[in-house]
């Protein structure tokens, strides 16, 4: 890139004296409303005019739909000025819209053309297991998740993921005192490791409403290869419906990676054609300086992926921006390459001047920069003194927007209501909730009738004379959930807590529970004192009065 003359002013071109475009990491840095914005969307626009690449927007920090203003033609008054003294022509840009599939899209109404996606499970890397965890990388809990992720079955859900952590994790104390939580998966809650197992839970409970996170045979899951190889659309992802900070920067990471790892893969097979250019802006919301907890393996995760685009020959270029130089993270600014300075705050003025040793000269390019917005300082290039970039043939997203409505008044036909996916969603989340509550339960009355069997035998094994046949009290697929009910209702519980505690919808249904495993308890005791289970011991030889004392201490062991 370099810096030519054109109209009696100075302008950014990205090809060199050659006529080309050579891939680069670029951070613009400038503060709000200095034009920013408009210069890095001239930018992109100038790059994919040149060599008809594929644009990918991985973030959309003010939940505006920014990038979808591609699709419409300029209005603003100063926008259409500037167009005609460069002797642009208004344009439009095809796009493509994307989404993680959430929820909370009920009853949202009419909305415009989107792809709902979701990722698989077995596509999570150490780094984006980190970001979720809060921990490093190459810590053992962080292995875990990747091992059992990679092995994961790909019908498997969130559900069946997280019970295979439990399995490999469970020592001896949780098993004897564990207890399902159907709040939290069914993870077991007590002691030793399942503490652990359930801070993991606890760490993937924002996936039960923000469903995104799933099988790998899932419908939605997003396809790389097909968005890489469309040059035809600006692809824009958005978060907007997804109720968490965590999970919207983590996004961005995670589809980031995926991107950049599939175009390594076709580039090495000789499918991918076009270079690629990577947008995210506002990388300070994302990464601060002072970064902690997720934020801070974020920015070690986008830093990695982009020392892979510029180590690789893939042709990929990324281009982020910031407000505020010093409050973003060093570790993510340091991955640039090259960085332009636009208007700057106080602080960073006084912190940039001083770390790259500015004279006189160099530090009235910025005055010259502040009373002209959209202009900028080449760092390490300062020679070529203030310059800009072209305006956008396309619309730039103005304060009075709304991005629906614009959608709306331009493409009415394309607007949709989600309630179908919604519901479709919805099912099978419950189906799995429904699977693994069954699941946990029958293992849980496979162990108990199993204990009892043992008990029984031993019991046997002391007193070979006395046969006694036993029978369970009710049917074992609802063994565990009706004697749970019932030692709940013996604590003091009421209904609706037992209902609560045991996942299920109603409290009369709680109560008709231990109601009903009460009840078996007493025709049991009932059917065991009866004179027939005395009368059907009697046999020859054997005295009435034996046959009573062997039942007394029978029942009294029983107690």
């Amino acid at each position: 890139m370099r810096v030519i003359n054109y109209n009696n002013k100075n302008c950014l071109t990205l090809k060199d004296a050659d006529g080309q475009i050579t891939p680069f990491q670029v951070l613009i840095v400038s503060t709000s409303g200095s034009g920013k914005g408009t210069t890095g969307e001239g930018w992109i626009e100038s790059w994919k005019r040149a060599n008809g690449g594929v644009v990918i927007v991985l973030n959309d920090p003010k939940n505006e739909a920014e990038f979808s203003y591609v699709m419409y033609e300029p209005e603003a008054k100063y926008h259409l000025t500037e167009l005609k003294v460069d002797g642009i022509k208004k344009g439009t840009h095809k796009a493509k819209l994307y989404h993680p599939y959430t929820h909370n899209l009920a009853k949202k109404g009419m909305l415009p053309d989107i792809n709902f996606y979701s990722i698989s499970i077995k596509d999570m890397t150490k780094e984006d297991w980190s970001i979720l965890a809060e921990s490093d990388a190459e810590s053992e809990t962080i292995k875990l998740l990747e091992r059992v992720a990679e092995d994961l079955p790909r019908n498997d859900s969130l559900f069946d993921f997280l019970q295979e952590i439990e399995r490999l994790t469970e020592g001896k104390k949780d098993k004897n005192k564990a207890v399902a939580d159907p709040k939290n998966w069914f993870l077991k809650s007590g002691g030793g490791t399942s503490k652990s197992v359930k801070q993991v839970g606890n760490m993937l409970s924002s996936f039960k409403k923000n469903y995104f996170l799933r099988k790998d045979t899932c419908e939605l899951k997003l396809d790389w290869e097909k968005i890489l190889l469309d040059s035809e659309n600006y692809h824009v992802f958005l978060s907007n419906w997804v109720d968490n900070s965590k999970l919207k920067n983590f996004l961005v990471e995670f589809l980031l990676g995926q991107a950049v790892n599939t175009a390594q893969r076709l580039s090495n097979t000789g499918k991918l054609k076009k270079p690629i250019l990577f947008v995210i802006p506002e990388l300070l919301n994302m990464c601060p300086s002072e970064s902690k907890g997720s934020s801070q393996f974020l920015a070690k995760a986008v830093r990695k992926h982009i020392v892979t685009m510029r180590s690789q020959a893939g042709g990929m270029s990324i281009l982020g921006d910031t407000q505020n130089w010093s409050q973003t993270s060093p570790e993510l600014r340091g991955s640039f390459n090259q960085t332009f300075y636009g208007k700057l705050n106080p602080e960073d003025a006084r912190i940039i001047f001083k770390a790259n040793s500015y004279t006189a000269t160099q530090r009235g390019l910025f005055d010259e920069v502040e009373e002209k917005p959209g202009s900028f300082i080449w760092y390490k290039h300062e020679d070529y003194g203030v310059f800009s970039m072209f305006m956008p043939s396309h619309m730039h997203k103005e304060v009075k927007y709304n991005w629906i409505q614009m959608y709306k008044k331009h493409f009415k036909n394309k607007m949709k209501s989600y309630n179908y996916l919604v519901k479709i969603m919805k099912t099978e989340y419950d189906e799995e909730y429904e699977k693994t509550k069954d699941s946990v339960f029958r293992k849980i009355e496979e162990k108990e009738e199993a204990e009892r069997q043992k008990e029984e035998a031993l019991e046997q094994k002391d007193k070979p004379k006395q046969v006694r046949k036993k029978t369970l009290i009710f049917d074992p697929t609802k063994t565990y959930i009706l004697k749970r009910a019932y030692e709940l209702h013996k604590e003091n519980l009421s209904d609706r807590k037992i209902a609560d505690e045991l996942g299920i919808k109603s409290h009369k249904t709680a109560k008709k529970y231990y109601t009903t495993y009460e009840q078996k308890l007493k025709e049991k005791k009932k059917e065991e004192g009866s004179p027939e289970s005395i009368n059907s011991n009697l046999g020859e030889g054997i005295m009435p009065e034996e046959v009573e004392s062997n039942f007394a201490e029978e029942f009294e062991s029983e107690e």
